[in-house]
């Protein structure tokens, strides 16, 4: 059974995949210092490091080339940046290979909502985070309307 979709992120999830370009696979809203001590889970240093952020990672669609894809992207950043900034939040994306299980290369995207400043207090950082997914989900939203 595929667990729910953290509900911070569920937004920016289901607009993604409403473009009929990509298809998501996985996402986390993100969580920080404070909410780890607030699971009931054990978490090792990496762990918690690796989760300082909100991301969506997807593949393209059956059909879709990469350059529709690279396109939303660097809409999606460029629009992001000249609206709100790099502070307090980032948006940036990346291709990232990974080895399957034929010994071949296969690559995902990952688009990723990181604070600026890392050293805030997790408070804080979340009040960016859940503003900078709305945000970049008015832009994936405008990018539907305006491009596909």
């Amino acid at each position: 059974m595929t667990p729910p979709i953290e509900p911070k992120i569920l937004p920016l999830v289901n607009a993604l995949n409403e473009t009929k370009i990509v298809e998501t696979f996985s996402s986390c809203e993100g969580h920080y210092d404070d909410d780890i001590h607030n699971l009931d889970i054990e978490f090792d240093e990496k762990e918690i490091m690796d989760r300082g952020r909100a991301e969506v990672r997807f593949d393209p669609a059956p059909n879709i080339s990469l350059d529709i894809i690279e396109r939303m992207l660097i809409y999606i950043i460029s629009e992001f940046d000249k609206e709100h900034g790099f502070y307090p939040s980032m948006v940036y994306s990346k291709k990232i290979y990974v080895p399957n299980s034929q010994l071949n290369i296969e690559f995902v995207f990952s688009l990723e909502i990181r604070p600026f400043n890392r050293l805030e207090d997790s408070i804080k950082k979340r009040l960016d985070t859940d503003r900078a997914i709305i945000q970049t989900t008015e832009i994936v939203n405008r990018f539907k309307r305006v491009y596909l």
